[in-house]
């Protein structure tokens, strides 16, 4: 992949890499969260230097192994911002095409994968795969989940059907007679999470009502909470629940199907991937 697979282009992008800093004679260590042509954010770090430091970042895009040595991508620039649990930075040269090289191939860790589960996932639901196939998959349901909700205990993730991505939109949840309008933060086949400050008491039965804008299409999905949690994946830690469908008929079951997909493909395109067919 090169730069000019999205020229211009200069979101952040969610991922999570190892991380080391060098800030004068101290060594700072922490989780690269997203990164950008001109910058990058480090979270989880040991010690947050002052506004204006100039510090040199080393991102492994390989994680170092006790066998083989890694060698880490070097980045020099300053601190800009705080972020609660670590800091901003800003690069030094930000035109340097090794710079953005290296960021187009700390991306495509997360598109490449995206990419090949969601062509596994859709053989898996319509004519099921054979082991070594199916073996991929699992594997790649495990690596997605460590990036998109790394702070979700493994075995809790393991017993989902599918990965959750990020997706927001605004729906409405129906229980007991009572309307409410929560934020979707992400989506699976088999649910969803709501960012709310009141959530339901678990086992509470609901239908969430969403309306896609691209398409027009409002669905109304029967669920259950199964959930009430702090998101890792929210701002400051907002309160939330996690809803898992039930009874879904088929055309409900399509609906679902066609919102992941477009999750999935709004996840790839936004790792910096090129723009994919939407045909």
């Amino acid at each position: 992949m090169t730069a000019t697979t999205h020229p211009g282009r200069d979101g952040r992008i969610s991922i999570r890499l190892e991380a080391h800093c060098s800030v004068g004679r101290f060594e700072v260590v922490g989780v690269l969260t997203n990164i950008s042509y001109s910058g990058a954010l480090i979270e989880d770090t040991s010690m947050q230097p002052e506004i204006g430091t100039p510090i040199a970042l080393y991102v492994y895009l390989e994680p170092p192994s006790a066998f083989e040595a890694a060698t880490p991508f070097e980045l020099a620039g300053h601190v800009v911002r705080h972020s609660s649990t670590g800091f901003a930075i800003e690069y030094e040269d930000n035109l340097d095409p090794d710079v953005r090289q290296m960021v187009d191939d700390a991306v495509s860790i997360v598109a490449g994968p995206l990419r090949d589960f969601m062509a596994l996932d859709k053989r898996r639901s319509a004519d099921g795969l054979p082991p070594a196939d199916m073996a991929r998959w699992s594997q790649l349901k495990d690596t997605l989940h460590r990036h998109f909700e790394p702070d979700v205990e493994e075995q809790h993730a393991q017993g989902r059907d599918s990965v959750r991505v990020p997706l927001v939109l605004n729906v409405n949840i129906e229980s007991c007679g009572d309307v409410r309008e929560c934020l979707m933060t992400n989506l699976s086949t088999g649910g969803l999470f709501l960012a709310t400050e009141s959530p339901l008491p678990i086992g509470t039965p609901s239908n969430v009502r969403i309306r896609v804008e691209r398409t027009g299409e409002e669905m109304e999905l029967p669920g259950e909470v199964v959930s009430v949690e702090l998101s890792a994946n929210l701002a400051e830690e907002e309160r939330g629940m996690g809803i898992r469908f039930v009874n879904l008929d088929e055309a409900q079951r399509e609906q679902v199907a066609e919102l992941y997909e477009h999750a999935i493909k709004k996840a790839i395109e936004d790792a910096g991937d090129a723009p994919l067919d939407k045909s």
